[in-house]
């Protein structure tokens, strides 16, 4: 039986909801900011100057005048909070809302589990699991990934080994959930978008523990993406190149962009590398001029956005050599689809 989402989806009552929602993101995206934004933000020296360039732009004005106990950073997070909410308020119900529902609350999540677990004292395999679906924001999700599962009721679970273990556990659990709501979404361009999304979150996770000689068959026992470990065996084969071993399990157009990057990218800036392959992924999403994927693509330049404005913040207020924080900031995306120079 189809999800009661899917279908709302395909409702031609929600076109336009879908219109108004894509208005707005057309009024919003030209203030996504250029590079050249956050570069002065870095070289102007000290917090007092940086505000200053902040109450200069009418974007964040309201965010530089704020005297919040958490600073400049915590007016950040509640000023994008508030403006997801309010673009998604006007959305039909739609997976894209689970979506951005679950990747707001994973970190939250993970140490809460992460926590749980440590405090835990001889708890069975179904405490563990009743209390890791109350947790997840995705929780139901859990029956279609049968081996996260199983591993719950071993001898050597996530709960009965170390905190790398679990870690591993963890990020594979977020991974494989987010690849389900890929193959959910009915929208093409938006279904590949998350799934390629998904497998390079883990591929990117996979290749960091192996350049830093974790074993690999404590990999093997507990990163599980989707329903096996096809990927992670792939990915820690000495027979094929990390980016080769990624090659079947995203689309050609992600991986010919992955393939065209240099992989020393990867130990300075990950997320950034996994972003500029996924950009021809982005843009597909960001040409549809009325749908869940144009809010997609909006949400996700929004997040760039706060990515690398908290980076600012946070190198100014450290004191930073603002050259090594530049190498930080993530590709932003400006109101047009194109690169902002």
């Amino acid at each position: 039986m189809a999800c009661p989402k899917v279908c709302a989806a395909l409702d031609g009552g929600s076109a336009s909801k879908w219109g108004y929602a894509c208005g707005r993101v057309a009024v919003w995206e030209p203030h996504v900011s250029p590079r050249s934004f956050f570069v002065s933000l870095l070289r102007s020296g000290d917090p007092v100057r940086c505000r200053g360039e902040l109450v200069k732009s009418a974007w964040y004005g309201e965010v530089a005048s704020s005297d919040k106990p958490d600073g400049l950073n915590g007016a950040v997070k509640e000023r994008f909070a508030a403006v997801r909410s309010d673009l998604l308020s006007g959305c039909p119900d739609h997976l894209l809302k689970d979506w951005v529902y679950f990747s707001g609350r994973y970190r939250d999540f993970r140490s809460g589990f992460i926590k749980y677990l440590a405090e835990t004292v001889e708890e069975g395999g179904v405490e563990v699991e009743t209390r890791l679906r109350l947790l997840l924001p995705a929780g139901e999700k859990l029956d279609r990934l049968p081996e996260h599962r199983a591993m719950l009721y071993r001898v050597d679970s996530p709960e009965n080994s170390g905190m790398p273990e679990r870690s591993f556990y963890l990020d594979s659990l977020a991974c494989s959930l987010l690849d389900l709501y890929g193959q959910d979404v009915p929208e093409t361009d938006l279904r590949t978008y998350w799934r390629d999304q998904a497998a390079l979150m883990a591929w990117t996770s996979l290749v960091r523990a192996r350049r830093n000689r974790v074993p690999v068959d404590r990999l093997l026992k507990y990163f599980v993406f989707g329903r096996d470990r096809s990927l992670t065996a792939a990915v820690l084969s000495e027979d094929v190149s990390p980016v080769k071993s990624i090659r079947p399990f995203i689309s050609r157009e992600t991986w010919e962009a992955l393939d065209a990057l240099p992989l020393g990218r990867m130990g300075d800036n990950a997320a950034g590398m996994v972003a500029d392959a996924l950009f021809g992924r982005w843009l597909a999403c960001r040409r549809v001029v009325s749908g869940p994927e144009r809010v997609v693509a909006y949400l996700e330049a929004l997040a760039v956005e706060e990515i690398n404005l908290n980076i600012c913040l946070t190198a100014v207020a450290g004191g930073l050599d603002p050259a090594v924080a530049e190498k930080r900031l993530r590709r932003e995306l400006d109101g047009v689809g194109r690169v902002a120079s």
